[in-house]
């Protein structure tokens, strides 16, 4: 979309009766996002500098438009061109992907023989791992018929395809095509030159202060963890509500392994005061362009 598009879009963002855009970003139109983010506010530097995993901020904080800076112009599931360099995004925004993990996981705890509040957190997190990795084949499949990907991605449509035939465990040839179908992945990164980014902003209205619950998000933690270290091509982004971090925090068996890389939001009044000029600046734009132009230079 060229930028007279982007802003003549505005003017269904901002209106009379929300002058600054709506205030729940998930209201906001995904063409409209890069005009109304300002990326000289200090709370967005800062946040896309460190690359911390988790961003942690009160709910309307801003997490969510974070996120969204943080992996702008993406490959997604629908793109057609692969261009070398730019990131691959995988994204949980609703609730219901998140839940289904977590049901994935709890009904494979359940199927052990101890309940689930006493099972090691590494356990746990193996189960995570392999939950979070079989959604990111199924991602990666949408990209078997694109030019060029086919061969690359040879073991990852094999394993979400499981149509071949197999001789010996089945267990194990699924075990095999499930590895090398991490391995089509990471080589494809790798040789594209990209990563993959899996962004996580759903954790909102999720049942944290549950004691069992919250033992088996605490192995999604560590597995995300595990995630990013076992290879260098893949970033991973939760945002977590400031209001729910000690109920994670009391889950967590080792703090400083599931914690180390977090920022936590913290708004100053002159970044608060640049948001809401940028936004009065684009609403006179859409509204009074004679006037804008008296000021553009400002």
């Amino acid at each position: 979309m060229n930028a007279a598009a982007e802003f003549q879009n505005l003017s269904t963002i901002l209106t009379d009766i929300e002058p600054l855009g709506p205030i729940a970003h998930e209201n906001i139109r995904e063409a409209s996002k890069r005009v109304l983010f300002d990326p000289h506010v200090e709370a967005m530097r800062t946040s896309a500098a460190n690359g911390a995993m988790l961003i942690i901020g009160r709910k309307g904080s801003g997490k969510s438009a974070l996120l969204d800076a943080r992996v702008e112009n993406a490959h997604v599931a629908t793109s057609e061109k692969i261009e070398y360099g730019k990131p691959f995004l995988f994204k949980f925004q609703s609730w219901e992907p998140l839940y289904q993990l977590t049901r994935q996981v709890t009904a494979r705890v359940s199927a052990t023989d101890i309940g689930g509040e006493i099972i090691p957190v590494e356990v746990l997190a193996g189960h995570w791992l392999d939950s979070l990795w079989d959604r990111i084949i199924q991602y990666f499949y949408n990209f078997v018929d694109r030019p060029g990907l086919g061969i690359a991605l040879t073991y990852v449509k094999r394993y979400v395809d499981a149509d071949e035939g197999y001789s010996g465990s089945a267990f194990r040839h699924a075990r095999e095509l499930f590895e090398n179908a991490k391995g089509d992945i990471i080589r494809l990164l790798d040789k594209n030159g990209s990563k993959l980014i899996f962004v996580c902003d759903s954790l909102d209205d999720y049942p944290m202060r549950h004691s069992s619950f919250r033992s088996v998000i605490a192995g999604m933690f560590r597995a995300f963890s595990t995630l990013v270290h076992e290879s260098g091509s893949i970033e991973v982004i939760v945002a977590v509500p400031e209001e729910i971090e000690n109920d994670l925090l009391k889950s967590s068996a080792n703090i400083l392994k599931d914690w180390s890389a977090q920022h936590k939001i913290r708004w100053k009044p002159m970044d608060l005061l640049r948001v809401a000029a940028h936004r009065y600046r684009l609403l006179l734009r859409t509204r009074d362009p004679s006037a804008w132009e008296e000021i553009a230079h400002l």
